[in-house]
């Protein structure tokens, strides 16, 4: 008999005891995630009503953006008072395993869901009554990990609101999973459409994707500035129509990637920024295939940091430049654009430029000596055409000069690009005999610049610099 009341006396105690260590365990971890948004720049994080229990916990908090985000903006006086009071609320209840029932039955430490008002933006838009317009659930299972997801819902703008306007959003859910190895985030949304009011204007969205990945626990990451990720995001497909021609646009699959990858000693961290389109079409301009790339490499973690705290403050960037920027200086730099490639109307072409401040042992006596930057510049760069592409740079650069001058006041756009057309071709025909460019034998308009120790060279030639 002793061996039967053993096993039930020892489920009984985590059945009892459980709960009260996962709520105690939730609520620390709670003041723990308050405390990181208070400690990012600009965010602010209140937890106004809090009640525990045994089996339950509660809570009321408060989220907040700092007004003095806005203050560099230079904003009227009436718009900066649209900022004094941008907070939201969120309704937090949580459950104490091991058996959960608030998201459903599951087993785990901790069942949360949070959820705005019933009444949030109601004055504004017009969604399910049963519905919150934000809600976030999930579990902590045994391990310590949050898997959940939260979810925005369909709406339309309430009556009177947008007069002569309407707007329409298919809604919004993503899914997530927290843990102390990574912050994984992924989200999705169908469609958004705005017809601006008595205008005859639509912005139609279709399919926007996030994907996003973190290495560490989310709080880690709050309190590091540096830190390995992954993060995508996609739309599918969007469309500006208007009465204006020149505003009409449309644009298909539009990604931008974004990678950040911290050294072996956590003090640098180089960071990719991507861009891809698969068309774009304004008036004037059909692209296709445009790739851009950027580097930013050896980003130095204690300027990095300091940066990110004095931009909520302008008047200490004077300090941080001072005392902060030569160790950011001495880990050498880059800003590169790795490719750049694509074509516009008939013509293609393809780039790169990486750049780079090498050497760079002590600040000069002036922080504005140019002769001083340009001896640690070290520049590589190849721009490459078809014709058709220079042809058409040509004919923009020259028809923008014709507009700007008072005597083309007169004239029609269209007249500015005639004349510019003619213009263009012995342009680049003088361009190509002063060096400045040079044709390959297959047609293609190339132009090289390269930069190290003060000596810049152009298509291979030295080039004087004008300081």
């Amino acid at each position: 008999m002793k061996k039967v009341i053993i096993p039930v006396a020892l489920i009984a105690a985590i059945g009892l005891i459980g709960p009260k260590l996962a709520g105690s365990s939730y609520n620390t971890q709670l003041d723990e995630f308050v405390t990181s948004v208070n400690d990012m720049p600009g965010y602010t994080a209140t937890i106004n009503e809090r009640t525990q229990n045994w089996f339950t916990s509660s809570s009321v908090i408060e989220f907040g953006i700092d007004p003095a985000m806005f203050e560099d903006e230079a904003l009227p006086a009436e718009q900066m008072e649209m900022f004094q009071d941008l907070t939201f609320t969120l309704n937090v209840n949580a459950q104490h395993g091991p058996v959960l029932l608030l998201n459903g039955f599951s087993l785990g430490l901790t069942a949360v869901k949070a959820e705005t008002d019933l009444d949030t933006f109601r004055d504004s838009l017009q969604y399910a009554g049963d519905q919150s317009f934000y809600t976030i659930a999930g579990n902590v299972g045994f391990t310590g990990s949050f898997n959940g997801t939260d979810t925005i819902p369909s709406f339309t703008q309430a009556e009177g609101t947008i007069d002569g306007g309407s707007l329409e959003f298919s809604g919004w859910k993503g899914e997530f999973s927290v843990s102390s190895s990574n912050t994984i985030y992924d989200g999705a949304m169908d469609s958004f459409k705005f017809a601006a009011p008595d205008a005859d204007t639509e912005v139609t969205i279709s399919t926007i994707t996030m994907e996003s990945s973190l290495e560490g626990s989310f709080a880690a990451a709050m309190e590091n500035v540096l830190y390995n990720s992954n993060a995508k995001f996609v739309m599918g497909e969007l469309a500006v129509s208007s009465p204006l021609e020149e505003a009409n646009m449309s644009m298909r699959n539009f990604v931008i990637d974004a990678v950040t990858k911290v050294n072996d000693a956590g003090t640098l961290m180089d960071m990719d920024l991507n861009y891809a389109m698969d068309e774009l079409s304004v008036v004037g301009v059909d692209a296709k295939n445009v790739l851009l790339k950027t580097e930013f490499n050896n980003l130095e973690k204690t300027f990095f940091q300091a940066y990110q705290e004095a931009s909520m403050d302008p008047e200490l960037l004077p300090e941080v430049m001072e005392t902060k920027l030569l160790p950011q200086l001495q880990a050498n730099p880059e800003i590169n654009i790795a490719e750049l490639s694509g074509q516009i109307n008939d013509g293609n072409f393809t780039g790169k430029i990486h750049t780079k401040l090498e050497g760079v042992d002590a600040m000069p006596a002036l922080i504005t000596d140019t002769s001083f930057w340009m001896s640690k510049l070290v520049v590589d760069s190849k721009i490459s055409m078809d014709k058709a592409m220079a042809l058409w740079i040509g004919e923009q650069a020259v028809g923008a000069q014709m507009m700007s001058d008072p005597n083309t006041a007169g004239m029609t756009e269209e007249e500015i690009s005639a004349i510019a057309a003619q213009q263009v071709e012995g342009m680049i025909g003088m361009f190509t005999q002063q060096g400045m460019i040079t044709v390959t034998p297959e047609g293609m308009h190339e132009m090289t610049f390269t930069m190290k120790d003060g000596q810049a060279m152009l298509n291979g030639n030295p080039m004087p610099l004008p300081f």
